[in-house]
């Protein structure tokens, strides 16, 4: 009897698992955020621009990086992307303050939807900073942007991403599947109990 139980209650335990588990859903929003393409592809370049460029050998891992040397006034980068109302979303980057030595006299914001969300200024750091940061669509474009500069040194920008992150929880309708999967699984635990009498009878033993 205890064997039958047992392997009722496991078979219960895994159709409950699997019906409870959720299953996370991330979609990445940004168009070329490593800048591997070599170029601005997916960005709109607006200000000075003469100093800034995409570069490659200072990204990380020796890749493309977004470069900017800009005096001031400076450049900005922008970036369109379709979002839910409501839903909230991880925004990160990585951000080089310095890449040399020369000079601290810089300036760095990044926005979404037009509110800064991290800036610096005059930023003596000489490797890269990953910045990650949770925020919330107010319509159904958002626009994410860079602006900065840097007097007689460069800043490096790399790995620019948006990612919704969903839960996706099981409907009432679920419960239809949970059940076949559970009809499928207790004659398992039958199984288990006619093998547990066969062996008991072979020895004389009580199932």
């Amino acid at each position: 009897m205890q064997i039958r139980n047992f392997c009722t209650l496991v078979a219960a335990t895994v159709a409950t698992a699997l019906y409870l588990s959720p299953v996370a859903v991330a979609a990445e929003l940004v168009t070329n955020g490593d800048f591997e393409t070599g170029d601005l592809t997916g960005w709109t370049l607006t200000g000075d621009g003469g100093h800034s460029a995409v570069t490659i050998g200072a990204g990380i891992g020796d890749s493309f990086s977004y470069s900017n040397t800009e005096i001031v006034p400076s450049s900005t980068i922008t970036q369109s992307l379709t979002t839910i109302v409501g839903e909230s979303y991880t925004f990160s980057f990585s951000i080089l303050p310095n890449r040399t030595t020369q000079s601290n006299v810089n300036g760095f914001t990044a926005t979404w939807a037009g509110v800064p969300v991290y800036t610096f200024s005059n930023e003596g750091g000489f490797i890269y900073q990953n910045k990650s940061f949770t925020v919330t669509a107010t319509a159904i474009t958002t626009d994410i942007s860079f602006t900065g500069y840097n007097i007689a040194s460069v800043w490096d920008l790399d790995n620019v991403s948006v990612a919704q992150v969903a839960t996706v929880v099981p409907e009432a309708g679920t419960m239809t599947l949970t059940a076949s999967l559970l009809a499928l699984l207790v004659p398992a635990s039958c199984i288990c109990t006619v093998v547990r009498r066969k062996r008991a009878v072979s020895t004389g033993g009580d199932a």
